[in-house]
């Protein structure tokens, strides 16, 4: 006898996904993984977006995001013309500029003012090695002097 299971979370062109939490994450906001595989939100200074989260968890929860296929936030008026491409900003959210010094990545595209269409694209690092900062230092330097005898 076979069992047959339901897939609830399945779209046509969108499947979900869930990882746990490293820090508290706000829904509709782009994610990463950090060292420990955990998520934690994507940021162009640290690290590339994985996906983009579709509803809210607390440190510890799964969250539950998707990693391309069409995403609809209501509370999003983004006044930007049909397929203008979108970045990866700080914070977990996104931009139509680029505005990083380090890392810039491709999220997706606008389709309406509170639809986007993800898409991740392959980042970009700018500054891949910390640049080191040169301090100077000042040295003594001894300047002799000659006193005449009497």
């Amino acid at each position: 006898m076979t069992t047959k299971t339901k897939i609830d979370n399945f779209k046509y062109g969108q499947l979900y996904h869930y990882v746990e939490a490293a820090q508290n994450i706000p829904a509709y906001k782009l994610i990463s993984l950090d060292v420990n595989g955990m998520i934690v939100l994507a940021d162009s200074s640290t690290y590339k977006a994985i996906g983009i989260s579709i509803a809210s968890a607390i440190s510890g929860e799964m969250v539950k995001f998707i990693t391309s296929g069409q995403i609809t936030n209501n509370n999003w008026m983004l006044n930007l013309q049909v397929n203008t491409p979108l970045f990866l900003s700080t914070s977990g959210n996104f931009s139509s500029s680029i505005s990083s010094t380090h890392l810039i990545q491709r999220i997706g595209k606008v389709i309406t003012p509170n639809t986007i269409e993800v898409d991740f694209t392959n980042h970009i690092i700018l500054n891949p090695t910390a640049t080191p900062t040169v301090t100077p230092t000042v040295t003594p330097t001894v300047t002799p002097s000659i006193t005449p005898s009497a």
